[in-house]
């Protein structure tokens, strides 16, 4: 799962980046942050930078994956230049679940305890 989440999000990030470079038809409305990615980037850019080197060092030792990735990504750009409005319904989708993933991070106490659920 953890490896699916690795392929989705740079290719949609990526997809995002190219759509509108590619689209004849007039830009959908901007979401309240145009790119998640890059205003992290601005925000901290020494993170982006560790960020960066972590993905090359990966790659450099992975390259048969990050082969595979780059292939999914290009398919994933021609499917979303062929289905415009299903590929954003499908980006909103992955924006809601990390908002949300966002919220239960910044919601859980510091120092990594988990908050106590329902008895099992």
């Amino acid at each position: 799962m953890r490896t699916l989440k690795l392929i989705l999000a740079p290719a949609l990030l990526l997809g995002a980046l190219a759509l509108p470079a590619v689209a004849n038809t007039a830009p959908a409305p901007a979401p309240a942050v145009e790119n998640p990615g890059m205003q992290m980037c601005k925000d901290n850019p020494q993170k982006c930078e560790e960020m960066k080197a972590r993905r090359e060092a990966f790659c450099k030792n992975n390259p048969q994956t990050c082969e595979s990735r780059k292939e999914a990504r290009q398919a994933r750009r021609k499917w979303c230049e062929q289905n415009p409005d299903k590929c954003q319904k499908l980006k909103d989708e992955q924006a809601q679940r990390q908002e949300r993933a966002q919220e239960r991070r910044d919601a859980a106490p510091a120092g990594g305890e988990k908050p106590a659920g329902p008895p099992r």
